[in-house]
């Protein structure tokens, strides 16, 4: 499984959302660059999934939060947006599969929104 994805600055990661910034370490640290992440509380709504074996999902939106859920529940809260491109890995015992679609999917906090698995 991947454990890499293409991000934007903004991070919804399972429980809340992050501004990442990346931040040059003094010359005489070990360390070439940090990273600092900047809790930011936007609007959430519900977004229900269905498909089994979901290990992770990845969704993105224009100018707005990436989100990562791993191991997600069948009903989660995420950034209100229109999501427009998702990388699904699902995996049952040693199998795994990726999948990258691009099937819209709004959410809003008024209704709940669906995100279905293709397999």
């Amino acid at each position: 499984m991947p454990d890499y994805w293409k991000f934007s600055p903004d991070l919804f990661l399972q429980d809340g959302t992050y501004q990442a910034t990346g931040i040059a370490s003094s010359p005489d640290s070990p360390d070439k660059l940090r990273l600092a992440l900047t809790r930011r509380a936007p609007t959430l709504g519900r977004l229900r999934l269905e498909g089994a074996n979901i290990h992770r999902l990845v969704m993105e939106a224009p100018g707005k939060p990436t989100v990562v859920l791993d191991d997600p529940p069948a009903l989660v809260q995420v950034p209100i947006a229109d999501y427009s491109h998702h990388r699904v890995w699902l995996k049952q015992g040693a199998t795994e599969a990726t999948s990258d679609c691009y099937n819209p999917v709004g959410v809003n906090g008024e209704s709940e929104a669906v995100f279905r698995s293709s397999w």
